[in-house]
């Protein structure tokens, strides 16, 4: 039934305050943020206007440009990961068992468990003395390693991805069962190998879902900060350091708010032109 004009004006009106409520929530800090960014704005000192100079400092510095690295190397790898595990833990226990309610559980307690706690656990796991890599690598003859130290994007990263990849297993699997056994059936007496029927029926199926959490997974793993800073505070030296870390030290430690915030404003682009480029990938 279409409205009449008095009905879709009140209609409008009960709308407006959780719209303006929305849009103040969002718009606001970008807009204080992109303010910031003009103003030398050191906590306890008065705002003075720079113009550009922020963004000149940004991009004349070697260790912003590390960052962007480090935080597209982060991304990249969690995401690839994140999809590439979800993918086959969704495949698995999709299959017909008895155990298929006790597998989802198990695969959605990593997720289950706070994101402090989960990190604290892989320090421990990580320790050279104390943790259970360690421990193992030991007894197997292989020496003490220093993870966090030696390799600390792959420490990182695998602990990241650990917590995370339950979402994504577990929406791919509901992705899965949606799609009709009759499909699968016809490829079967068409002869169709299990790859040749995952690539042509049950791909395709799932390429709208896969978009949409590479387009998640992307947006938090870009975001990312509990982990990375509880197990290596960006270090050592800047090997781990990405852009939600840089703009914490330049506001807290620095206390560089106007620096800080053109890091931050910077960082969009960057962002959206990740997620364009990779969305292009997977639907050539």
């Amino acid at each position: 039934m279409k409205l009449n004009t008095q009905e879709a004006l009140i209609a409008y009106l009960f709308i407006f305050p959780t719209l303006f409520v929305i849009f103040v929530i969002n718009f606001y800090p970008l807009f204080r943020t992109l303010y910031l960014s003009l103003f030398r704005k050191v906590v306890g000192a008065e705002e003075v206007f720079i113009g550009f100079k922020n963004y000149i400092t940004l991009f004349t510095s070697d260790t912003f440009w590390m960052v962007i690295l480090v935080t597209v190397l982060f991304t990249g790898l969690s995401v690839a990961l994140k999809m590439l595990l979800g993918l086959f833990v969704a495949l698995v226990i999709n299959r017909p068992s008895k155990l298929r309610g006790i597998l989802r559980s198990v695969v959605l307690l990593p997720w289950a468990i706070p994101i402090y706690v989960s990190a604290y656990v892989w320090v421990w796991l990580y320790n050279p003395q104390l943790g259970l890599f360690n421990l193992l690598t030991e007894a197997l003859g292989l020496g003490t390693f220093y993870w966090l130290q030696d390799y600390p994007m792959m420490g990182v990263v695998l602990s990241y991805v650990w917590r995370t990849y339950p979402f994504v297993a577990l929406a791919l699997l509901a992705g899965l069962q949606s799609i009709k056994q009759e499909l699968y059936e016809s490829a079967s007496i068409d002869g169709a190998t299990p790859l040749k029927t995952f690539r042509y029926v049950t791909l395709p199926h799932l390429k709208s879902l896969i978009l949409i959490l590479v387009t998640l997974q992307i947006l938090w793993s870009f975001g990312e900060f509990v982990t990375i800073w509880i197990l290596t505070a960006g270090g050592p030296g800047n090997a781990t350091k990405t852009i939600p870390i840089y703009i914490f030290e330049l506001a807290f430690t620095s206390q560089d708010l106007g620096l800080a915030s053109a890091l931050s404003i910077v960082a969009l682009p960057i962002f959206l032109m990740l997620i364009i480029m990779v969305i292009r990938f997977i639907r050539e």
